[in-house]
């Protein structure tokens, strides 16, 4: 039945060019797909179709409805009397692999550790990894949030599905509760281009301080890479599109953080009269970014000479660079946008 079933199906699915698995229900259509397998006629078709279906079902009215509740070995798992070998044990029959730091994860949070978490833990990609970020989420995640996810199944599952994936945008998510409304609310565009980043990013800077742009750009920075991450996780966004997408915003954040280090340079050591390159080399130059992944840069100035407060170019365009670095990797409450590595430089690192 399986084998003919997927017969059916490939050939439903290259008639019509969709993902699709429902067998036409008008009678020209299902000639026309019973002719395309083989059947000279239409009944034989149908009688098989039939026959395959009440064979099928016949097995399944066997099987039962699925079991309610979590699983024994989740139950004793968070049992405070249970020792910590007996926890391991049940672990190892959960399929968890890092015992010893998956039974202290349920140590540390069992007080707050839903057997849904653990549940879901089990059946993620990598279960140890997912246990600890359910933990990191029981610990720091408010009643309600908590709440919420017991309450939503297929949330969960998709939580536990991006906990077992990826470190990087599990610890996004935990670290920053405050952007839990992407992910409670839709993923949002899989795909946006440089032009729509920078026009948000510019719109969301207006009338800010230089303190609060840095922050407000390490906010934005954060929602997009759960944009880009979740859809990744998802499937919905190819391998490549997440590099393009991941270039974008490095792109859009350079871009901003040059004019706000230009913009308070320009104020202390006058104006110059050359201008700017910025060579992108490692993976951005290549546009094939990955999460926290740094920036390879080459900065270049065009000419030598002075600004109009007599300056050297040499040194205004040093400052500037310095006042970038700092703009892009300084942490703050809210993350560091990029990691800048210069040392990339003809002289070496000692250079300029």
């Amino acid at each position: 039945a399986y084998r003919f079933w997927r017969r059916v199906e490939h050939r439903l699915q290259l008639e019509d060019g969709a993902q699709t698995h429902r067998v036409p229900a008008g009678a020209v259509e299902r000639h026309r797909l019973a002719r395309r397998l083989g059947f000279a006629a239409l009944d034989p078709f149908d009688v098989l179709v039939a026959k395959y279906r009440k064979a099928v079902l016949k097995v399944a009215s066997t099987l039962g409805e699925p079991p309610s509740g979590p699983r024994p070995e989740v139950l004793r798992i968070l049992d405070p009397v249970r020792s910590v070998s007996e926890i391991e044990t049940d672990l190892e029959a959960l399929g968890f692999r890092d015992l010893e730091t998956s039974a202290h994860a349920i140590e540390v949070a069992r007080g707050r550790l839903l057997p849904a978490f653990v549940e879901e833990a089990a059946a993620s990609p990598d279960p140890d990894r997912a246990l600890e970020h359910f933990r990191d989420l029981a610990l720091r995640g408010s009643d309600g949030l908590v709440a919420l996810l017991a309450s939503h199944p297929p949330l969960l599952r998709a939580l536990a599905n991006l906990f077992g994936t990826s470190a990087y945008l599990s610890r996004l998510l935990v670290l920053h509760p405050e952007r839990w409304g992407l992910f409670l609310g839709g993923l949002g565009a899989p795909r946006r281009r440089r032009e729509e980043l920078d026009q948000a990013l510019a719109e969301r800077l207006g009338g800010l301080d230089d303190e609060e742009i840095l922050r407000e750009m390490r906010r934005f920075h954060v929602e997009e890479v759960l944009r880009v991450g979740l859809h990744d996780v998802a499937g919905t966004l190819a391998a490549a599109e997440v590099g393009e997408q991941l270039v974008s915003l490095a792109e859009v954040s350079v871009q901003h953080a040059l004019q706000l280090a230009t913009r308070q340079v320009e104020a202390k050591y006058g104006r110059p009269g050359a201008s700017l390159t910025l060579l992108a080399f490692g993976s951005l130059g290549a546009r094939n970014m990955r999460y926290g992944s740094d920036l390879d840069l080459v900065f270049l100035y065009s000419r030598e000479g002075a600004t109009d407060r007599g300056v050297d170019h040499q040194e205004w365009y040093a400052r500037l660079a310095q006042r970038l670095i700092g703009a892009l990797g300084a942490r703050l409450a809210e993350g560091r946008l990029y990691e800048i590595d210069t040392r990339l430089r003809p002289s070496g690192q000692q250079g300029m």
